[in-house]
């Protein structure tokens, strides 16, 4: 919830320097860019719930190989959704990837489903984002924006029943706190502005 309040702030201040918001005026406009931004949001936020599981879990080594196997998510949606045809040495490296996974699913005796679940909801993010006709930055705004009213309620339930962490814990935790919002919208700003880009 910290993650998606202070991204939005970051993408408002980003918004409105870039004076980009009649962009996002338009995009809301757009009823196949709401129908895309809303299944988009859909899935980054599943993906960050799940991913943020495993962290409090100690399951790190799951979502790790989640986000492994995500690229060949993405290439499989390529390959059936996007019609996209790789190249000898393109389907060399697919092998090769495909029996690095294999390898470690078989190591880890199943594939768990905190992986399975990251590298689809991610990989899924990916081609929506690729097909939505939204810049990245604006796409990202409105993501964030329709996911910040479930992540203010959740902050302020936390806090009538007493267990806030912004500045109830250590002096650092606050800045830990706003700082997540753009180590969560830089990457994915910069994952949006790519997936538009390939």
């Amino acid at each position: 919830a910290q993650r998606v309040a202070w991204s939005l702030v970051l993408l408002a201040v980003l918004v409105t320097l870039g004076q980009a918001w009649g962009q996002v005026a338009v995009a809301l406009r757009n009823p196949r860019a709401r129908r895309l931004l809303a299944v988009s949001t859909l899935l980054i936020g599943v993906n960050w719930f799940v991913y943020l599981h495993a962290v409090s879990t100690d399951r790190i080594v799951h979502a790790s190989l989640g986000y492994f196997i995500t690229p060949l998510v993405s290439v499989l949606l390529g390959l059936v959704v996007l019609g996209e045809r790789p190249r000898p040495l393109q389907g060399l490296a697919l092998l090769l990837a495909v029996a690095g996974v294999a390898v470690l699913v078989a190591v880890a005796g199943m594939l768990p489903w905190i992986a399975a679940v990251l590298a689809c909801t991610f990989g899924c993010y990916g081609l929506v984002r690729k097909l939505a006709p939204v810049e990245a930055l604006v796409g990202l705004t409105i993501e964030t924006a329709l996911l910040t009213p479930l992540a203010l309620a959740y902050l302020a339930w936390l806090a009538v029943a007493g267990e806030s962490s912004f500045g109830t814990v250590d002096a650092a935790t606050p800045w830990l706190l706003i700082g997540s919002g753009a180590a969560t919208a830089v990457p994915l700003f910069c994952f949006g502005a790519a997936a538009r880009r390939l």
